[in-house]
Formats: structure tokens, sequence, C-alpha cells
């Protein structure tokens, strides 16, 4: 065999990489290609350098080189199936899991079949003589450099396309795509590791999407270790009537701490109307413009429990809506879960609620297709779903639309006429849309003097406001005279702020945080004493408080605790607060915040933890770092939907 088919060989034995791409279909985009020829350019400069020693040298190193190719693809291309990313070097702290999942990507048989036929080309190469020889340096040198230069030119070029910016948040994301699966695990391993940010993130993202996967399976034993309970324990609080700290690697989870069945019976349940008024916040209910917009919520609070200091957790309604009814923040800065999984594995309110008797309904004035709701809702418990499709099958004329959809007055009048007509117990949600960005609309409505049509946009606003007012009121004067009023909680909460405000609202902190999420709540019933509860709250009350006000105790993962019964024993929970630039924590008068001028306008003094600006007590600062921990794990356990342990 002439000296220059040995280097045809090298050169086609290097191509493997690219080969199994192709013929195993792993997830490739441009940049991985590029990662892959530093594989290749690899492959080539080993195989000609070992053929300057010997052809047996080369036959034995290419053979086991391309073993090891084709074991670390095949291996990765079933990992990835099962968990959508590419194995790493640090997922051996999880070597239970692993071995449990092991199963999924590769057979024991495929690694004892590739071992055996390792062993007999062994064998038959140091058997033959003619192997012995070298191929000449001048034959062989134009190989080793072209394979040499191509090596450098790949690693150059990859680095540059994923971490050649200064920002890291620049930087090209993570992903298959972006990856070659044997090189992914080479640069995890502590011996090729640079220790550099990028690495570490490349590490953490495939041990989070490994962990998420076993949550999601339950075959998870513990988190990862800056995950685990231990690093945020004291902002999970105690649950009265619950016992909690039962599953490490379901830190949220709680169950009823008694098993007798002390609810009430299902026919002397209340109703539960849960009322989320688009873009309502507490603002212009608390600083009142010149003009009222909210007399009637005024006079609906003077006969409620009224919340003072309650916060909507995000500034998208369909993530708010996870906040109000599963009880954990939606922490996705852009595309909602709803959108982006379609579905909610943990069980939600309604679920809940439906599991106990009750019929659960959803009402709005949008296309339930809107963020994906009418399969996302589903999931969330909803048996019955209205929205505008049901108005156009029912006759409703298109062209009556304000704004996004079906107005408010209309939305109230059919979701009370379908509650009137059906067996109760029920929950409802009553999602209503007039007031809506731009807020331009032509509302058909006479308004008082002060609120005049304009081109200001927060002028606009207080007349959506006024609209929204308007509507509601028409609806509580209706609920009032109606059969439902006797056995029926109503809530009422908005599902986040807008950014728009009078011009005496100057503050960074209070356009960006303060005013941007504190939204209403009132909790009316004709056996409800009215008062104010003054302690600060968010969201993620709502479910529990309903749960705990209809007498329901069910196993849960709420993140939020019952305002009522009032108690002292009552745990302050975390608020964080989830806009398209990022996070901010709150926890009672102290917390963390992205921006520096929102935390020194906030609390004054403000030292910087990471990428953030708290301010803590000296006894409390530890908190910078559980907030941190608990955001992500709340982050992971996202990615699976809080499935429930049980």
């Amino acid at each position: 065999m002439g000296d220059r088919l040995w280097l045809y060989i090298a050169v086609c034995l290097s191509l493997t990489p690219f080969l199994l791409l192709e013929l195993l279909d792993l997830p490739a985009g441009p940049v991985a290609l590029v990662d892959t020829s530093i594989t290749v350019s690899s492959l080539l400069l080993v195989s000609s350098v070992s053929l300057l020693i010997s052809k047996r040298v080369f036959v034995l190193v290419s053979t086991i080189a391309i073993a090891i190719v084709f074991v670390s693809f095949k291996s990765a291309k079933e990992y990835y199936n099962f968990y959508g990313v590419y194995p790493v070097y640090e997922l051996v702290y999880m070597l239970d899991e692993f071995m449990i999942a092991y199963q999924h990507f590769i057979e024991p048989k495929v690694l004892l079949g590739i071992t055996l036929l390792l062993l007999m080309l062994t064998v038959l190469i140091f058997r033959s003589r003619s192997l012995q020889a070298s191929i000449a340096v001048k034959t062989t040198l134009p190989i080793v450099l072209v394979s040499l230069f191509s090596l450098l030119g790949s690693y150059i070029t990859y680095d540059n396309i994923r971490f050649g910016v200064s920002d890291v948040s620049s930087h090209i994301a993570f992903s298959p795509q972006n990856e070659s699966p044997l090189n992914t695990l080479i640069r995890s391993a502590p011996l090729f590791s640079d220790t550099e940010e990028n690495q570490r993130l490349v590490n953490e993202e495939v041990i989070l999407s490994t962990a998420a996967k076993q949550i999601e399976t339950r075959e998870i034993r513990t988190l990862p270790e800056w995950l685990q309970p231990k690093n945020y324990q004291q902002l999970l609080g105690l649950y009265e009537g619950y016992t909690t700290n039962i599953n490490p690697a379901y830190p949220l989870y709680s169950r009823p701490s008694s098993t007798d069945d002390s609810n009430t019976a299902l026919q002397h349940k209340p109703n539960v109307i849960l009322i989320v008024l688009e873009s309502v916040r507490t603002l212009e209910i608390s600083q009142k413009p010149a003009i009222s917009v909210t007399q009637n919520l005024d006079q609906i609070a003077s006969q409620s429990v009224s919340v003072d200091d309650f916060y909507a957790t995000n500034v998208t309604t369909v993530k708010s809506e996870v906040a109000m009814l599963c009880g954990v923040p939606e922490m996705t800065a852009q595309m909602p879960y709803s959108v982006k999984s379609g579905s909610f594995q943990g069980d939600c309110l309604p679920k809940i609620l439906a599991n106990n008797g009750y019929q659960t309904l959803w009402f709005h004035g949008n296309t339930d297709t809107f963020f994906n709701r009418s399969k996302f809702h589903p999931s969330l418990g909803f048996q019955t779903m209205f929205s505008k499709e049901d108005f156009l099958e029912e006759g409703y004329n298109e062209n009556e639309d304000i704004g996004w959809g079906v107005n408010d007055f209309k939305l109230f009048d059919r979701a009370l006429a379908q509650l009137e007509s059906i067996n109760e117990p029920f929950f409802a949600e009553l999602l209503t849309v007039t007031n809506h960005h731009p807020f331009n609309w032509n509302y058909g409505l006479s308004f008082p003097e002060g609120l005049p049509e304009s081109d200001d946009i927060y002028g606009n606003y207080l007349r959506g406001i006024y609209y929204t007012d308007q509507a509601l009121g028409h609806f509580f004067r209706k609920f009032q005279k109606s059969k439902l009023h006797n056995n029926t909680i109503l809530i009422i909460t908005g599902d986040h702020g807008v950014p728009y405000y009078p011009e005496r609202i100057a503050s960074i902190s209070q356009r960006e945080h303060h005013y941007r999420f504190q939204v209403p709540l009132l909790i009316y019933g004709k056996n409800v004493p009215s008062f104010k509860i003054t302690s600060q709250s968010s969201h993620l009350d709502i479910a529990p408080t309903i749960m705990s006000m209809v007498g329901v105790s069910h196993p849960n993962q709420f993140m939020g605790r019952p305002l009522l019964p009032l108690s002292t024993e009552r745990s302050l929970t975390p608020i964080f607060t989830v806009s398209h630039h990022g996070y901010d924590f709150v926890y009672g008068d102290q917390g963390c915040f992205t921006k520096a001028e929102i935390c020194r306008e906030q609390y004054g003094q403000c030292f910087q933890s990471d990428d953030m600006y708290c301010s803590f007590k000296d006894n409390m600062k530890h908190l910078a770092e559980e907030q941190k921990a608990l955001f992500e794990y709340l982050s992971l356990a996202q990615r699976v939907g809080y499935p429930s342990p049980e």
C-alpha cells in the first residue's frame, strides 16, 4: 500500500466526526460545525504524527481515537434525546442519578462490542510485520502542518464566535446547536478547563438541564449543591397547618399537617370569583389624581379586606396568572412559560379545587389562543374556558370590540349569567382586557370633566382605568342582587402596573419598581369583615389564601402563604419582581436590585453582590446570596413546570 494512500486514509478517518453529526442527526448549527472542525483537525494531527512513528501505531491510535469519537457522539446523541443537552465532566457529582438515567443513552452491549473489537484489532496489529514501517517525514509533514494550522484556526474562530465579546450576556448561548459533543466533555474536565466564567456557565447549564429532567421524571435524589434548600431555607418560612421540608429535592413541597378530613361539607363551601383587572395598579387608588378614576373600587374596598402593600411579580399578564394561581413566580424575563412549554405539571389552585368538588371556569374578552392559554390553562385546572371565540359563536359582533377584545361590561355580564346558572361550588377567574396599552380606544362612555381624550398616554391610561372601574361597579351591583352574594367570595386584584406616570412621580425606584408592580388586593364577602392588612405580600399569596378561606387542605408547592385568617405566625414571604430586564428581590424593608439607583433611593446605602445591589441589616447580609440560590432553584423547577414529588 503506497504512502500517499495511508495519508488519504488518515484524512478520511479524521472526517468521522462530521459523518457522525449527519448519521446521528445531532443538532449541529454553524457554530457547532466550527467546533467539530476542532475535533477533525485534532484527529488528523494525531493520525499524521503517528504515521511518522509507524503504520502500526497509526492503526492502533486511529482505531482508539475513532472508537472514542463514536462512543462520545453516540452517548451524547442518546443523552441529548433524554435531557436536551450534552453531558459534561461535572455530572460525576450526581453519579447515582446519572447511572439511573444511563440506560437511556447507551446500551452496555454496545460498549462490550466496541471493547472486543478493539482487543481483536490490537492483536492483529502487533502480529503484522508489514505495519512496522513508518512514512517519510517529507511525505507526512505537509499533512501535519495543515492539521496543526487547521486546529489553531478552528479553535480561534470558535472562541471568537462564542466568547469574543467582553460582555458575558452577549455571548452566544450554550446549546447543542453551538457545541461539538466530544469537545463539550473535554472542555469541562479539570485538566483542560481554563476555569473561565464561560466554561463554568456551560457546565452549570448542563447540570441544571439534567437535574430538571430528573425532577420531571421523579428520579432525582438531591439537588445540585448550590440549589439545595439549606442555601435559602430562611426565605421559605413557615406554612401554618402544613409540614414543610419534606423532600430536599422539592424544597417548596408542603403537606397538610393533619390527615383529619375537617374540611367544610361540599354543599357549604363558598364560591370564589377572582377578578383580575388589566393594568390597574395602586398608584391611582392610593394617590388620587385630580379626578378620581376608581370610585367603585374605593367603595368595594371600604367593605372589604384591603391589602395595602401588595405586589405583582411580573409585567406580563399570563405570567402574573401563574403567580396568582400556582403560588410561584414565573422567572422568565422574555417568552412566557405558557408559550414555551405549553403546560404546567404541578398542582395549581384550579386543579386543587377541581379535585375537591369545585367547578373551575375562566372568562376573558380576548382570544384564548393568545399566550397559548387554550392549551396552558387547562393544565392549571380550568375545566371551562370562555373567551372571544365563544362570544363570537353566540353571535357577538366583533365590531363592538374595544381595544384588544370584548369590552369589560359584556365580559362581566356574560360571566355572571353563566355563574348564576351552574351548580355550586365554583371557582372562576374573570380577566378584563379593555384597559390595555396603548389606551387610546373609543370607549363609548361619558367621562367626567378633567378626563378628556388626548395624545397624552398617561391621560388615556386614566380613562382606561375609569372605564374598567365603571364596568366593575356595574358587575358588583348586579352581583349583590344575585343569588351568589350570600355564598361567594370576591378576590379583586390588578395583573401588573404600567410604565406611565404623572409628572410628580420622578423617582426611578418609584417608576421602575414600586409603582410598576404594586397593585390592589381586595377580599370581599358578605360574612367577611372589612379591615386593612399592612404586611407586605404579593400575588404568590392569593392561592394559599383562597384555599384557607374555603377550607381546602391539599399538598402543594406554593411559595406564598395565607393572608387569612390573620396569624402572628405568618412568615414574611420573599417577593421577586421580574421584568424584561431581569429581576429585583424584596424581603420586607430589605432587598436586592439590578440597578444601583433603585437600591439607593429605596434604602440609602447599598452594597454590591455580584451583579446586584443590596441592602440588608448586618445580621441579614447572607440573604443576598440566599435570594440568588432561591431564584436559581425556582428557574430550574419552572423548566419542567413544578411537578409534584407524589
